[in-house]
């Protein structure tokens, strides 16, 4: 059952989230200019070519949403369907190109712009939850606490010489620990959504009754992502007013 995996609410989003990632103006590009390979007078072989790229592409995605039923499927996962995709919008600029150069410049600008935010927030963040700035103010506030971290293999490498315990785990379990120290450090992957969801079912509600912020960490971006680092201090006086 993919429910131990991935939430719910993640595959849910799935499709969206495989749109978002191809960035909308280029998966419409991709679209209009295969379907005006398949629909044009041009020559056989070019629209058999044009339809079994575009199923291709297709059953890519449709391939990854099905399987996100049954294991952990992420939009990345659909990276197959990108080449047929460029494809398409490559197809479409030639198109556009016969009738007017203007019109190819346009299209061609229009992908350009498309793609520059996804670029431009890549190159300023890599596209990841950076923990080391988190973990540094840890080392200046109080380093004897214990830190509760997801994932462990970056605390592993980032910050060995730290108490870690592991965050994705049942509610009572935290409770125990946190009834046992009084105040733990907890350093949560938050994306635009709220929590990264492959955390355990149930963290946000766990840190917004139990936790509060100290600081965060995140560099800009200018699309719709976000990779978002918070630093929080949990309490077990928190878990008594409850």
């Amino acid at each position: 059952d993919n429910g131990s995996v991935r939430l719910d609410a993640a595959n849910n989003r799935l499709v969206l989230a495989i749109v978002e990632w191809v960035s909308p103006i280029i998966l419409l590009a991709g679209g209009i200019g295969l379907l005006c390979l398949i629909l044009q007078r041009v020559h056989r072989a070019t629209r058999e070519s044009a339809w079994m790229i575009g199923l291709g592409s297709l059953s890519t995605i449709v391939l990854v949403v099905l399987a996100s039923r049954f294991t952990g499927t992420y939009a990345d996962y659909a990276i197959g369907a990108l080449p047929g995709i460029f494809v398409g919008a490559g197809a479409l600029a030639a198109w556009v190109s016969r009738d007017s150069s203007a019109k190819a410049l346009t299209v061609g600008t229009l992908l350009v712009v498309g793609i520059l935010p996804s670029l431009a927030s890549h190159l300023s963040d890599g596209t990841r939850f950076d923990y080391r700035p988190a973990f540094a103010a840890i080392r200046t506030l109080d380093s004897t606490r214990i830190t509760l971290v997801w994932p462990e293999v970056t605390a592993l490498h980032y910050a060995a010489d730290l108490r870690r315990v592991r965050l994705n785990q049942p509610s009572a379990s935290l409770d125990s620990l946190l009834q046992r120290e009084g105040e733990v450090w907890a350093v949560v992957s938050e994306k635009r959504y709220g929590v990264a969801s492959s955390a355990q079912a149930g963290l946000s509600e766990w840190t917004r009754d139990r936790c509060q912020e100290v600081r965060h960490f995140e560099r800009p971006r200018f699309d719709y992502r976000q990779y978002r680092v918070s630093l929080q201090r949990c309490s077990a006086s928190k878990l008594r007013q409850r």
